[in-house]
C-alpha cells in the first residue's frame, strides 16, 4: 500500500521526477496506492487521467474551498495610518488581536490565553525580515523557510501544533500601534522610556514551507503578508486554521 499526502505538491514540475520513480518502483508489488490533497490542479486532474485512467475518486464538498468558519478580512495598506507600509500594518493587525484577546476574560481572571498566529510571505529572506520587524515591535515572533536548519524546525512548529492551551500573566491591555509612532510608552521626563510588549501572542512567519502537512490545530488567526502567487496556495494558508470545525480568521494585506 503506498499513500501519498500532499499529492498535487509531490507530483508537480519539481517533484514529479522524484515521486513517479517510487511510484514505478513500488508497482510490480502494489496492491492499492492512496493520493490525497485538498485541491487537484489542473496539471495534476490531467496526470492523474492519463497515467490512472481507472483511478477511483472520493471527493468532499470542500475541494478547493476556504473552511467554512474562516472568517476572511482585508487591510487596506495604503489607507491611514499605514500608508503603504505593510510591515507597519502587519505589526498593528497582530497587536489588535492581542488586545482583543486580553480583553476577554476567562475563568481564571489572572492569566491571559496565548494566540497564535501564522503570517505567510512568499520569499524566505522576507520572512527573516518580517520577524525581525514584529520583533522590534514588542512581539514575541519567529521566522520559518528553507533556510532554517531541519532540527529547528520541529522545535519551532511543536508550539504552534500542540492543541492544549498556552497562558500567561494577565497584565494590562496593550495598545495599538497605529498611530505609527516609536514602540515606547514615555512615562515622564524623568524616566527612561519603557519598552512596549505583547506578551499573550506568538507569532511564526513563514513561506509556504508552512502551509501543508502541518495540523496547526492552535492557529486562529492567519495574516497574509503577502497575496499568494496562486488561488491553490491562498486556500492552502487560510486551511491553517479553522480546522477541525473550529472557527477561525483570515486577514490578507493588500496594497
Amino acid at each position: 500500500h503506498l499513500v501519498i499526502d500532499e499529492a498535487d505538491s509531490l507530483l508537480d514540475r519539481g517533484f514529479s521526477p522524484l515521486t513517479s520513480a517510487i511510484i514505478d518502483r513500488a508497482t510490480p508489488s502494489l496492491q492499492q496506492m492512496v493520493l490525497c490533497s485538498a485541491t487537484i490542479p489542473r496539471s495534476l486532474d490531467n496526470y492523474l487521467r492519463k497515467r490512472f485512467p481507472d483511478i477511483r475518486r472520493l471527493v468532499t464538498p470542500n475541494l478547493h474551498a476556504i473552511p467554512r468558519r474562516v472568517q476572511l478580512g482585508v487591510v487596506d495598506v495604503e489607507k491611514d495610518p499605514y500608508r503603504g507600509n505593510k510591515n507597519l500594518a502587519c505589526a498593528d493587525t497582530i497587536w489588535a488581536i492581542g488586545k482583543a484577546a486580553a480583553a476577554h476574560e476567562g475563568p481564571d481572571k489572572s492569566v491571559m490565553d496565548v494566540k497564535r498566529i501564522l503570517v505567510f510571505v512568499n520569499e524566505r529572506e522576507k520572512a527573516q525580515e518580517v520577524s525581525d520587524y514584529l520583533t522590534s515591535k514588542g512581539i514575541d515572533a519567529i521566522a520559518l523557510s528553507r533556510d532554517t536548519p531541519d532540527h529547528r524546525q520541529s522545535e519551532i512548529l511543536a508550539e504552534f501544533t500542540t492543541a492544549s492551551i498556552l497562558t500567561v500573566p494577565r497584565t494590562e491591555h496593550p495598545g495599538s500601534l497605529a498611530d505609527n509612532q516609536p514602540n515606547y510608552v514615555p512615562l515622564g521626563k524623568t524616566t527612561p522610556p519603557v519598552k512596549r510588549s505583547l506578551p499573550n501572542t506568538k507569532v511564526l512567519v513563514t513561506t509556504d514551507l508552512g502551509s501543508r502537512g502541518i495540523d496547526t490545530l492552535a492557529v486562529r488567526h492567519v495574516v497574509l503578508y503577502d497575496v499568494p502567487h496562486s488561488t491553490i496556495d491562498f486556500i492552502h494558508r487560510l486551511g491553517r486554521t479553522g480546522r477541525m470545525g473550529r472557527r477561525g480568521r483570515g486577514i490578507v494585506l493588500v496594497g
